[in-house]
């Protein structure tokens, strides 16, 4: 998160412009970072493209409940995000249409934050799915996504990345199964 004023019920650490917040819970965490993120889209969107760049996982539904109700409620966040890229951070070598693909991350974006936040915006928006299909043409598909992620920055986008840190990687909430008060294992 960019460094902003933190909530009353979070602990926070500050190293610089670098903020870290600890929220009791998924919910909490969803809609601080969906505000935040709301307010760094609104900011950039005026003056020149965004690029999202999101690391999906469950332990995110609450960030795309959260945003996509923001979404819902905002018109200028809905202009905003028709200037905006979406590009994801990884995947699973696994092709569309195979048995194994409601296991990537690419079902997983598509189906519980893409194409909500798509119907909220009543308009196509530019989302750039990793197609990893798990075979020798991999690197290629590796390659161009790079490419394409870079001359966005190139052309002067700003590049928004929203990625886990915490347990298991997954966007750095501490998992349920162990208390924040647990020590580390």
């Amino acid at each position: 998160m960019t460094h902003h004023a933190a909530p009353e019920s979070s602990l926070s650490f500050f190293c610089g412009r670098a903020a870290l917040h600890v929220f009791e819970n998924q919910d909490d965490l969803g809609r601080r970072t969906a505000e935040e993120l709301a307010g760094d889209i609104l900011q950039t969107a005026a003056n020149r493209p965004v690029v999202l760049w999101l690391m999906a996982a469950p332990s995110a539904f609450p960030f795309y409940e959260a945003f996509l109700a923001r979404v819902r409620q905002d018109p200028e966040l809905r202009r905003a995000l028709t200037r905006t890229h979406f590009f994801q951070f990884d995947d699973y070598p696994i092709a569309r249409g195979t048995p194994r693909f409601p296991a990537t991350f690419r079902h997983l974006l598509e189906t519980r934050f893409y194409q909500p936040l798509a119907a909220a915006c009543e308009t196509p928006l530019a989302f750039h799915p990793l197609e990893l299909r798990g075979d020798a043409g991999d690197a290629a598909v590796q390659r161009r996504y790079t490419e394409e992620l870079l001359a966005l920055r190139e052309q002067g986008a700003r590049l928004l990345q929203l990625k886990g840190t915490g347990m298991d990687g997954h966007w750095g909430f501490h998992g349920a199964e162990t208390p924040l008060a647990s020590p580390a294992g």
